[in-house]
């Protein structure tokens, strides 16, 4: 299962929603980041968010993406994606 964090321009976009992510192993993927930098906010906890990042999360939260600065991309897509556990 994949969530869209944020899908946007880093000159229109001011950051994304809060989304709701559930208890469990999920990567975040991030596509298309050149030299914007951007923070994972999970309820009260900041993360700097550079390449695709692991999260153990032991209670379900709410996740936002924000622009810490803002670079020369087209576009910036952040993607979190359930691991599925056999």
């Amino acid at each position: 299962m994949s969530i869209a964090l944020l899908i946007g321009a880093p000159s229109s976009s001011s950051g994304s929603g809060k989304t709701r992510l559930m208890a469990g192993d999920w990567i975040i993927k991030v596509k298309g980041l050149v030299n914007s930098k951007l923070h994972l906010h999970l309820d009260e906890t900041i993360v700097p968010l550079e390449l695709d990042h692991k999260l153990v999360l032991e209670r379900g939260c709410e996740a936002r993406i924000s622009f810490a600065e803002r670079g020369s991309e087209d576009y910036v897509t952040v993607l979190a994606e359930k691991i599925r556990c056999l």
